[in-house]
């Protein structure tokens, strides 16, 4: 109970309300494995759909590496240091990856040629195509190595439009054409790949709305929350 006098009217004003005990728990680990959790679902998904529909052998290395790299990809998005200076990481990623590249480029090309024969494959047993392929037919040891290196700026992609922008449409654009492309070659047959690309859809919508509220009322517009709360508890002690 709560009693004090209104200076300007001169009135005694009277308030019941209760007062929480203790500070409320962030829970940033449960939010953090839920991201990787969403992460891994849309990435794993697309990269099992690609894997099972156009017969990119992969050894079983491939997936643990995507779940460590969707880790990874989570734990720097969430990290307050990122939050604070994005573009100075970005822009310290971007460099990192550019390396990346130049030092891998022998394996890069040579698995891009080899994904590119396992499309006109593909292409082939779907539509009864004669597409040659554009190279010779080798192992195909490589796609994996050039998936794994494309997968990244998709992880990428997918965590900006998802933690910190918070936006469907953005992941949208990214998995539309992704999923239209496996469905036109007629790749898109996998029930595991496809249920957890569903499921990571779900996760992304259901997380959506608590992602908001958590971002324009947590940080530094707590204290405007604050002070929101006590301008209407002022404006509604003057009413009665």
């Amino acid at each position: 109970m709560q009693k004090r006098r209104d200076e300007p009217s001169g009135l005694y004003v009277s308030d019941r309300f209760f007062q929480p005990e203790g500070a409320p728990k962030p829970h940033r680990l449960l939010w953090l494995g839920a991201d990787a959790l969403l992460l891994a679902c849309l990435v794993s998904g697309l990269l099992l759909l690609f894997v099972s529909g156009f017969s990119v052998p992969v050894s079983l290395w491939f997936f643990p590496a995507v779940l460590l790299l969707c880790a990874g990809v989570t734990l720097l998005f969430r990290s307050p240091w990122c939050q604070r200076h994005w573009l100075a990481a970005g822009t310290a990623i971007l460099l990192l990856y550019l390396l990346l590249l130049f030092l891998c480029q022998d394996v890069f090309f040579r698995g891009m040629r080899q994904f590119g024969n396992l499309l006109a494959d593909t292409l082939n047993r779907s539509y009864n195509g004669g597409q040659s392929p554009a190279v010779a037919a080798g192992s195909g040891e490589a796609a994996a190595y050039f998936l794994l290196l494309v997968s990244f700026p998709a992880m990428l992609w997918l965590a900006l439009s998802l933690f910190r922008k918070n936006s469907l449409l953005m992941s949208g654009m990214l998995l539309f054409p992704l999923l239209a492309l496996a469905a036109l070659c007629g790749a898109a047959k996998h029930t595991v790949a496809l249920f957890l690309i569903l499921l990571g859809i779900l996760l992304s919508v259901a997380f959506l709305k608590p992602k908001r509220q958590n971002r324009m009322w947590g940080g530094e517009n707590r204290q405007l929350k604050e002070e929101n709360e006590l301008r209407f508890q002022s404006i509604q002690k003057k009413s009665t």
